[in-house]
């Protein structure tokens, strides 16, 4: 199936302003006036039918002649490539590694505070919540129009999205109103592609994203012809992608899975609009990661802190990177390295492709140089070592022991299933979380059943599993007995140790819970999902005034979902107590 999306990619348009009101923040004071960069999700530079994807217009490839140049996403993950693009550092430097992830730390610089400290107006308009107020990209915003809708259990991987035509209506508002001479950084971000695919039947109806795609086309169009007015130029535009968004294809589970060739290059591209004579753009980066150095040269900023990338140890660079398949399945992490004219990919087994993409073949890893095999050992080591078993999680499982429940060794590692068997995986697991967010709990039901029992047995299918069985109307039982087997299989590993407590909290073991919820914070401190289901807990017990605290400290981590804290039957006796009028007073409610 081929499908046709215009610019459905990262474009930065950087528009110059007058050469007069010279000093900080104003057009005078070299570089473009107006810098907006526009994340639209999972593009391709290239059309390809069978994984559904196509490329960036023809026109814009056509713009630049540097067009063609290998370019790459640091991980096929949204949050870690976007993280990576707003801080110029790889997942592994910055410690976001999947979109369930811990908010970037506090001490790591962002694009957008090198910009606001450079004098420039910042301000922010983002579809999918899993890059807004969660990931803690607000950072440096003067305005910050965050999407906020679910974005947990199945919804982790098909959050509730704002429309295209909503997030560029905001931002050309916003637009609108900036002084002429004053300079300015823009971030919109679509994330229409990202929506859960459409079920027909027992499959996934890829035919029902032409509506979406149109949509998408007619936003970006708009934010277009907007940018490109005369009054405007002159302007440089920039076109990229943070990762290839290929449903029901091996590379993709909702938001992102397996490290391929075909799935991390994504499309460079910079078009000239009106610039004056002899003006060029900064040199060419070769991934996201060189984005920020990029545009931070492009607006002359003084002081900016993003860094270049630099060159590979022994030869060897390092290009992407995903967690995702050991966090949530417990197989080998994905690796793609490159040395000379060849890409090595490791994801369990050795493949080699060309630096320009195509097929990656096996290989034996005595076929790899051994530069190559060290760096990506390194990496898969860094990527699989379990966080350590501190006094809070020993104490957890010391209670777990009490209730006759087993783990797993923390390091244990499946055997990654074949590529052939690949593909199968993805689909059942992609319809059974598109049919648990769209309320179809028979096929929900039957396609977690085929993938938890195997073979092989997917561990983020009975994740998924817990929840899906720990909703209302669901069986707790059912839920609990599924969260024994995912600790017999991922021992104490966060994810397994957070979504026990929702079993536990459904057959009302609150003891059990909070030992878990207890254990689970000492590895993942503020973690919004789990302080917000510490408030619920908390109002279980009747302990409200805990209850209230550790609402509040949900709330400031991230956990903006108003509907459900305004209406979730596990807080309901924490509504009855003034304090809870008083923490959403304090959070602007």
């Amino acid at each position: 199936m081929k499908q046709r999306l215009m610019l459905a990619s990262l474009v930065i348009l950087s528009l110059a302003g007058a050469a007069s009101c010279a000093g900080p923040g104003s057009s005078g004071s070299g570089g473009p006036r107006l810098i907006v960069l526009l994340t639209v999700e999972g593009m391709a530079q290239e059309s390809n039918a069978d994984l559904g994807v196509t490329s960036i217009p023809a026109d814009l490839l056509a713009a630049d002649p540097t067009s063609s140049e290998p370019f790459y996403t640091p991980s096929p993950v949204l949050r870690p490539a976007i993280t990576s693009l707003m801080t110029g550092r790889t997942p592994l430097e910055h410690g976001v590694l999947d979109n369930t992830s811990p908010k970037l730390p506090a001490g790591i610089p962002t694009l957008a505070e090198d910009f606001r400290a450079g004098g420039f107006a910042t301000a922010a308009f983002v579809a999918s919540p899993l890059v807004s107020w969660l990931g803690g990209l607000e950072r440096g915003f003067e305005i910050f129009d965050g999407a906020e809708g679910f974005a947990f259990a199945a919804f982790a991987h098909y959050p509730e999205l704002r429309p295209a035509g909503q997030v560029v209506d905001n931002a050309l508002r916003w637009l609108g109103t900036l002084p002429k001479t004053k300079r300015a950084f823009v971030w919109v971000h679509l994330a229409d592609l990202s929506a859960p695919p459409e079920l027909k039947g027992e499959g996934l109806d890829l035919d029902r994203r032409a509506p979406r795609i149109a949509e998408l086309d007619q936003a970006v169009g708009r934010l277009r012809a907007a940018l490109r007015d005369p009054t405007n130029q002159p302007a440089v535009l920039v076109v990229t992608s943070d990762r290839v968004q290929a449903i029901g294809s091996v590379g993709d589970l909702g938001q992102g899975f397996f490290v391929d060739p075909a799935f991390i290059r994504v499309p460079f591209v910079t078009e000239q609009l009106g610039t004056r004579a002899g003006w060029q753009p900064p040199l060419r980066p070769s991934g996201l990661v060189g984005v920020g150095a990029y545009l931070e040269e492009m607006a002359a900023i003084p002081g900016g802190r993003l860094a270049k990338p630099t060159g590979g140890e022994s030869g060897v660079r390092m290009l992407s990177l995903s967690a995702v398949p050991h966090s949530w399945c417990r197989w080998s992490p994905g690796v793609v390295a490159a040395a000379g004219s060849d890409l090595w990919v490791f994801d369990g087994s050795y493949r080699r492709a060309g630096a320009k993409g195509g097929d990656a073949f096996e290989v034996s890893e005595t076929e790899v140089p051994e530069p190559v095999r060290s760096r990506i050992s390194a990496v898969v080591e860094a990527l699989s070592k379990p966080p350590p078993r501190g006094p809070k999680v020993q104490e957890a499982v010391a209670v777990a022991h009490s209730y006759g429940i087993e783990f797993g060794a923390d390091d244990f590692v499946a055997a990654t299933p074949p590529q052939a068997q690949r593909r199968e995986l993805v689909e059942r697991l992609q319809r059974a979380r598109a049919a648990t967010v769209q309320n179809r709990p028979a096929i929900a039901n039957r396609s977690y059943r085929a993938l938890v029992e195997g073979p092989p047995p997917v561990l983020g299918a009975m994740i998924d599993r817990i929840l899906f069985q720990a909703l209302p109307g669901g069986s707790g039982t059912a839920a609990m007995e599924t969260a024994r087997g995912v600790l017999v299989v991922a021992g104490a590993h966060p994810i397994a140790i957070h979504w026990t407590v929702h079993a536990a909290m459904s057959v009302h073991e609150y003891a059990l819970a909070e030992a878990f919820l207890q254990g689970y914070l000492e590895m993942r401190p503020d973690e919004p999902d789990a302080l917000y289901d510490f408030a619920c807990l908390k109002s279980l017990t009747g302990e409200t005034e805990q209850s209230a605290s550790y609402l509040s400290r949900s709330i400031e981590a991230g956990f903006r979902y108003w509907d459900l804290i305004e209406n979730d039957p596990d807080l309901r006796t924490l509504r009855t107590d003034r304090r809870f009028g008083q923490v959403l007073k304090s959070h602007g409610r």
